[in-house]
C-alpha cells in the first residue's frame, strides 16, 4: 500500500517525520516539494496554500505516484466557540464556501455537475477515531468549508455559517483535495488541528500557533499511519 500525504506548509508536517529518512525529488513545478520514504510507501508532498495548489499536489500523488490513500494534514480555523486551539478535527465532509452559482439553480458551494459536499472515507475515519478513543484524546468530527480567503472577521464567519450552519472549521485546501479524490475515486482522510479562531488578532494568533499545535498530535498521527499500513 502506498500513502500520499499532502500538507500546505512545512510547519504542518515537520513534527511528524525525520526528513533525513526521505529522499527529496526534484520536480519542475513551482512551489511543490516531494519527499519519498526509503520504503517507497509514503510520499509527502508540500502543496503550498490554496485550492489550485492543493489540487495539483493531489493529482500528482494519484496519477504519478499511484497512491492508494490520500491523507491531508493541516491547520484550520475554528467556526464554533466550543472548539479551541490545539483541538483535533476529523473531517467528515467538505464544501466550498466561496463558490456561488445559485443563479443557475445550483446549491451554494456547489460546482456544476458535482455534489455540494464531498465525503471523506468512512473506514479511514473509523480507524483514526479508534486510536483517538484508545488514547483518550478529545476530538471533533464534522464539516469543513474551504476557500481562497483567510477568514479573519466575524462578518466572514456569519456569512459562512448562514450558508453552512453545520460547519465547524474553515481552511483553504480540504474541499479541493476532496474533489480531486472524488474524481479519481481515491479514499481520503482529512485531519485538521485548530490554529486560530476569529478575532481581530486572527493573523497574529495563527502565526503564533501554526508550528507548535502539531507537536501535541504528532505521535497519534504517526501511530495512525503505521496502523493503516499494516
Amino acid at each position: 500500500m502506498k500513502i500520499g500525504i499532502i500538507y500546505a506548509m512545512q510547519k504542518e508536517i515537520q513534527t511528524y517525520y525525520d526528513f533525513n529518512k526521505f529522499q527529496k525529488i526534484k520536480y519542475d513545478i513551482y512551489g511543490i516539494d516531494i519527499y519519498i520514504s526509503h520504503s517507497k510507501k509514503i510520499i509527502l508532498i508540500k502543496s503550498g496554500i490554496g485550492k489550485v495548489s492543493s489540487s495539483i499536489a493531489c493529482t500528482i500523488l494519484i496519477t504519478l505516484y499511484k497512491v492508494d490513500i490520500v491523507i491531508n494534514i493541516g491547520s484550520g480555523g475554528s467556526l464554533k466557540p466550543y472548539i479551541n486551539i490545539h483541538d483535533i478535527i476529523l473531517i467528515k465532509k467538505t464544501s466550498y464556501h466561496d463558490v456561488n452559482l445559485t443563479n443557475f439553480h445550483y446549491s451554494i458551494g456547489q460546482i456544476p455537475n458535482f455534489p455540494q459536499t464531498f465525503q471523506t472515507n468512512n473506514l479511514l475515519r473509523k480507524k483514526f477515531k479508534n486510536i483517538l478513543y484508545e488514547n483518550k484524546i478529545k476530538f471533533w468530527e464534522g464539516q469543513v468549508v474551504s476557500g481562497d480567503i483567510f477568514i479573519q472577521t466575524k462578518k466572514d464567519v456569519e456569512i459562512i455559517l448562514k450558508n453552512f450552519p453545520n460547519a465547524i472549521s474553515v481552511d483553504m485546501e480540504s474541499a479541493s483535495i476532496s474533489q480531486v479524490c472524488f474524481q479519481y475515486n481515491k479514499p481520503v482522510i482529512i485531519i485538521k488541528i485548530i490554529s486560530d479562531y476569529i478575532t481581530k488578532n486572527t493573523t497574529t494568533i495563527f502565526q503564533k500557533n501554526i508550528k507548535k499545535i502539531f507537536y501535541k498530535s504528532s505521535h497519534i498521527i504517526k501511530k495512525y499511519i503505521q496502523t493503516i499500513m499494516m
